[in-house]
């Protein structure tokens, strides 16, 4: 998996399925509960990475909501509690196969929940402060959502700054807010390039439904092969394995 600066078209989907979540069907703003797991034995590292999916998973839900896609900065926390809580269960079965062969398979980070990427005009004098690799720039718009939103400049080449924020955040939202300041020319969610392994999850009525999967195969220009677990969370934190399917593993 490779990671590029990517300057998206912006197209919206939409989603037919009556079991999986979206705006005709389902309000994401009122979300499932589910039992709390315990993650007390999990390391730190990979609490942190589960999050990131779960993140991911919610922001997911969330675009497809064209107004909050842009205008919600913040991704609900209670959305990803509940991807996080019903993650965790799996990830505690793991000792017992076959949960023990996608314990360690994370979310393709698309769309990423850090990082946005900015085109600025290199004559106004505030862009040489990224140039020159500082976070603050002395222009007061700039500076004030640097602060507010705790970003960090990644890098900055030529007229390219690349931010990221260390706490999850829809990138859609954050990017918009620096449309309009003078000297910004674009402003969007950064990508990536090609594909991975990856997972989705549906919230459906009684349980949430994850589905696991691997790729290989020229994965830079799109995995030729896959296969898939699916594993269903119940809201009481009892976890089933669905089925397995797909491509034969290497």
């Amino acid at each position: 998996m490779k990671r590029i600066i990517l300057f998206h078209l912006i197209i919206i989907f939409c989603f037919t399925s009556c079991e999986i979540l979206n705006t005709d069907e389902y309000d994401w703003r009122k979300t499932k509960f589910i039992t709390s797991p315990d993650d007390t034995s999990i390391p730190d590292s990979i609490k942190k990475l589960i999050r990131i999916d779960a993140a991911t998973l919610a922001l997911r839900d969330l675009i497809k909501d064209p107004e909050a896609k842009y205008n919600l900065v913040e991704i609900p926390n209670d959305l990803i509690e509940l991807y996080y809580r019903g993650l965790v269960h799996i990830y505690n079965a793991r000792k017992y196969s076959p949960f023990d062969k996608v314990s360690n398979i994370h979310v393709f980070p698309e769309p990423t929940v850090s990082d946005i990427v900015i085109l600025f005009d290199t004559t106004y004098v505030w862009t040489l402060a990224w140039k020159r690799g500082e976070r603050l720039t002395g222009n007061s718009e700039i500076d004030s959502l640097m602060e507010n939103y705790n970003l960090q400049l990644h890098s900055c080449h030529f007229d390219i700054a690349a931010l990221y924020s260390p706490d999850p955040v829809n990138t859609y939202a954050l990017s918009k807010l620096f449309v309009g300041v003078d000297g910004i020319r674009i402003s969007e969610p950064n990508g990536y390039m090609g594909d991975g392994n990856n997972i989705q999850a549906e919230i459906l009525k009684s349980h949430l439904s994850y589905t696991f999967s691997v790729g290989w195969g020229d994965c830079p220009s799109g995995c030729i092969s896959r296969h898939f677990w699916e594993v269903n969370v119940e809201y009481n934190g009892t976890v089933k394995m669905i089925k397995e399917y797909g491509d034969p593993l290497p």
